[in-house]
């Protein structure tokens, strides 16, 4: 998957949200188990429903909350 300019940055920037989400919800471990998992072969989405125990719609969900509780005034 290749994007650019403006795409790029989106994606960059939602990436971000779910890694700052992940880690202040759930700490660092969590996101170290996730990468651990994932460097071992195991799908991301496979990684997700086993370390957190949600899929990618569940995340983008939280993350959308965490965004609006932390940065919307």
């Amino acid at each position: 998957m290749q994007y650019t300019g403006d795409k790029s940055a989106y994606a960059y920037a939602w990436s971000l949200a779910h890694v700052e989400m992940i880690v202040q919800q759930n700490g660092m471990g969590d996101m170290e188990r996730l990468l651990d998992r994932i460097a071992a072969g195991e799908s991301a989405e496979g990684a997700l429903r086993n370390v957190l125990h949600s899929d990618y719609e569940e995340l983008e969900q939280f993350t959308a909350d965490y965004l609006r509780k932390n940065y919307v005034r």
